[in-house]
């Protein structure tokens, strides 16, 4: 499932390539259509997997405790929430 995931998401890089003459907007709207409903299928796999497989469950809860640690990542949350207040 991991591989499907990647897959889909290293075709995100290939979208600008993307020309859909049958919409009103050709060099637009075609690529933002493509590019939601490929995030949907990612987001769905995504979490299917998360909550179906308890170690690649374990590895994301890793990595983001990780990244939470990181003084870059809570620097940037600190800026958007005060932005947010503010």
């Amino acid at each position: 499932m991991s591989k499907i995931i990647k897959i889909c998401l290293w075709a995100l890089t290939f979208i600008p390539l993307v020309v859909d003459k049958s919409v009103f907007y050709p060099y637009g709207e075609g690529k933002v259509i493509l590019m939601r409903g490929i995030l949907v299928l990612v987001n769905v796999l995504f979490l299917s997997y998360f909550f179906y497989e308890k170690r690649f469950r374990e590895t994301i809860v890793e990595k983001i405790k990780l990244y939470i640690k990181n003084p870059i990542v809570i620097s940037v949350l600190a800026f958007v929430l005060i932005s947010i207040i503010s």
